[in-house]
């Protein structure tokens, strides 16, 4: 399977976030899952979620822009993908991952998250969105997404296409019966 990590490129964040992204990324590359991913870097999640995938031998494909000057040279295991505009990159992540699974993060996690819910949603796919709330991290972004039920702009059934859960351990558990 391919599963995308939506993935913050912040560095100064607390650290037991790298913690889990590497234990997800290690968890989910031993059991020969590929990577999708949208940001290249050395450090941070992104760097621990790389290394794990290629210390596993797995798959790797970036899709990125090219004004985000990630260097094809630094990551010879990778597959750039460059894509014209960050509409164009949500889209290609989606049509290439099976999983997609949002870490904590910011307005470009969060962007993501709606598209990703609009385009499952729209085109009913099979495809599983993952939301980890490590530390009630998306709890406001749940409960608007509640609000606008309740003023019914949206309907129930929205839940149906989101997978909300708390912890590393239950996010692999749900991947690995896939």
């Amino acid at each position: 399977m391919n599963i995308f990590f939506s993935v913050s490129s912040h560095t100064e964040i607390a650290k037991d976030y790298f913690e889990d992204a590497t234990f997800l990324a290690k968890e989910l590359a031993s059991d020969n899952n590929d990577l999708i991913i949208g940001v290249a870097m050395k450090d941070g999640m992104p760097g621990r979620i790389i290394k794990e995938f290629t210390e596993n031998n797995r798959k790797i494909d970036l899709y990125t822009l090219k004004i985000y000057n990630e260097n094809p040279d630094d990551f010879p295991n990778i597959n750039f993908h460059y894509c014209n505009s960050t509409f164009e990159r949500t889209k290609e992540i989606y049509n290439e991952s099976d999983i997609l699974l949002l870490m904590p993060g910011g307005t470009g996690t969060t962007a993501e998250i709606f598209s990703f819910i609009e385009e499952m949603r729209t085109i009913k796919t099979e495809k599983k969105l993952i939301i980890y709330n490590k530390n009630n991290h998306y709890n406001e972004m749940i409960q608007f997404i509640k609000n606008i039920v309740e003023k019914k702009f949206n309907t129930e059934d929205i839940f149906d296409y989101i997978n909300i859960i708390d912890s590393k351990e239950k996010i692999v558990s749900y991947i690995k019966r896939r």
